[in-house]
C-alpha cells in the first residue's frame, strides 16, 4: 500500500473519530442539564466501553471475512442509526437513546477499529513514532469535538445528527468508488488464536487494565467537579476539553521527536509531573488551576500510554495486530467499565462517598499504574 492510501485511512479515521467526540461530550453533558443524574453524566463511559469491546471482537471477525464490503454495512447502519437518533432525541426518549447511543457507538468504534487494523499493518521499526503520528490527527479531532460538543448538543441539540448523516452519506458514495480499506491478509479472532496473548507478559496485560481506569475518570467527572465545585459556564466546560485536547497533542507532538529509550530514563520524572498535575487538581481553589492541573495531566500521560500501546503491539506479527489492538482495546475497556460502574452506584446511593473524592481515586491509580510500569521497563521487555 502507498504512502496516499494510508494516509488516506488516517484522514477518514479522523472524521469517525471528529463525530464519535461530538457525541461523547456532547451527550452526557446535555442529559446531565436535562436530567441532573450523575448516571446520566456517566452514561456514555459504561456504554462506549461495552460496544468499544464489542466492536473490536465484530469488527476483527468481519474485517477477515468480509473486508470489501464491512465498511459499507458499518457507513449504511450509521446512516439508519443518525436517521432513528434524531427522532428519539427530540422526543427526549432518554431510555431510548441509550440502546440507540449503544448501537451507534458500536459501529462508530467498529469502523475507526477497521481503520485503525489497516494502519496497524504497516507500523515501522519505531512503532511509538507510527501511532503518534495517528495520534495527532485523531487529537486533533478529539479536541474540535470534545471543544465543540458540549456547545453544539446544548445550543443545537438532535439536529447535529442531520449532519452526522449528511458526513456518512458522502463517505458511502466515496467509499463505493474508491474502497477504503482493500482486502489484507489478517488473521481474526477464535478460540485458536486467542492462545497468541499467552506469550505476552501478564504485566502488559494488567496495566492495560489498570490505563482503562485511569484518564477516563478525570474525563468523565471533572466537568461535573467544575459545575458543582465552581459553578463554571458551558464555555468554561467547552475550554476544559479544549486544554485537554490540547495538551494531549503537544503530548505526541513530544513524543514523535524523541527516542522511546530516552522516555525510559526520565520515567520517574515524568511521573512526577503526573502527580504535580493531580495534586494541582485536588487542592485547586478556583477552576482556572483546576484547569492548569488538567493540562499538566494530560500532557504527561501520553508517554505513559506510548511505552504500553508500542511496547504490546510489537510483540506480534503484522498478521496478528488486529487481534492484538482488539484484545488491548478490550482490556483497557473493562477496566473502565469497571471503575465507571462502581463510581456511578457510590455516587449515586452511597452517603460516605462524593464527587470530591474522584480525583484522589484517580491519584491512586496513577501511582499503581506508574509502579507496573517500572517494573516493566526494569526487566527491559521491548
Amino acid at each position: 500500500m502507498n504512502i496516499s492510501k494510508v494516509n488516506t485511512l488516517v484522514y477518514l479515521d479522523t472524521m469517525i473519530v471528529f463525530i464519535g467526540a461530538l457525541v461523547w461530550t456532547g451527550l452526557p453533558l446535555y442529559f446531565f442539564e436535562m436530567t441532573g443524574s450523575y448516571f446520566y453524566a456517566g452514561s456514555m463511559y459504561l456504554i462506549g466501553g461495552f460496544s468499544f469491546i464489542l466492536s473490536n471482537i465484530v469488527s476483527n471477525y468481519l474485517f477477515k471475512v468480509l473486508s470489501k464490503y464491512t465498511a459499507k454495512f458499518f457507513i449504511i447502519t450509521l446512516s439508519i442509526l443518525t436517521i432513528v437518533s434524531f427522532f428519539a432525541l427530540n422526543k427526549q426518549l432518554f431510555n431510548i437513546m441509550f440502546c440507540l447511543m449503544l448501537a451507534f457507538q458500536f459501529f462508530i468504534n467498529g469502523l475507526s477499529f477497521i481503520l485503525e487494523s489497516g494502519f496497524n499493518m504497516y507500523l515501522s521499526n519505531q512503532p511509538h513514532k507510527d501511532i503518534a503520528y495517528r495520534n495527532m490527527f485523531l487529537l486533533s479531532a478529539k479536541t474540535i469535538g470534545f471543544f465543540s460538543g458540549p456547545i453544539l448538543f446544548i445550543f443545537i441539540g438532535e439536529e447535529m445528527y442531520l449532519f452526522f448523516l449528511m458526513f456518512f452519506v458522502a463517505l458511502l458514495v466515496y467509499e463505493y468508488l474508491y474502497p477504503i480499506v482493500p482486502r489484507l491478509k489478517i488473521e481474526s479472532i477464535s478460540l485458536k488464536n486467542v492462545g497468541i496473548f499467552k506469550k505476552t507478559p501478564k504485566s502488559y496485560l494488567f496495566i492495560m487494565f489498570i490505563d482503562g481506569m485511569f484518564l477516563p475518570i478525570v474525563m468523565n467527572y471533572s466537568f461535573i467537579i467544575l459545575k458543582e465545585t465552581f459553578s463554571v459556564s458551558d464555555l468554561t466546560v467547552s475550554l476544559f476539553w479544549l486544554i485537554g485536547g490540547v495538551s494531549v497533542l503537544l503530548g505526541n507532538l513530544l513524543i514523535r521527536r524523541i527516542d522511546i529509550k530516552k522516555i525510559h530514563s526520565r520515567v520517574y520524572f515524568i511521573m512526577i509531573f503526573l502527580i504535580f498535575g493531580l495534586i494541582l487538581m485536588i487542592l485547586a481553589p478556583n477552576s482556572s488551576l483546576f484547569l492548569i492541573g488538567f493540562f499538566i495531566l494530560t500532557l504527561i500521560n501520553p508517554l505513559f500510554m506510548s511505552l504500553i500501546k508500542s511496547s504490546f503491539l510489537v510483540f506480534f506479527d503484522p498478521n496478528y495486530r488486529s487481534i492484538a489492538l482488539a484484545g488491548m482495546n478490550t482490556l483497557n475497556q473493562l477496566g473502565t467499565i469497571l471503575i465507571i460502574t462502581v463510581i456511578t452506584f457510590m455516587l449515586e446511593g452511597s452517603k460516605f462517598f462524593n464527587i470530591h473524592y474522584i480525583i484522589p481515586l484517580c491519584l491512586c491509580i496513577g501511582v499503581i499504574r506508574f509502579l507496573i510500569l517500572k517494573n516493566i521497563l526494569k526487566r527491559g521487555v521491548q
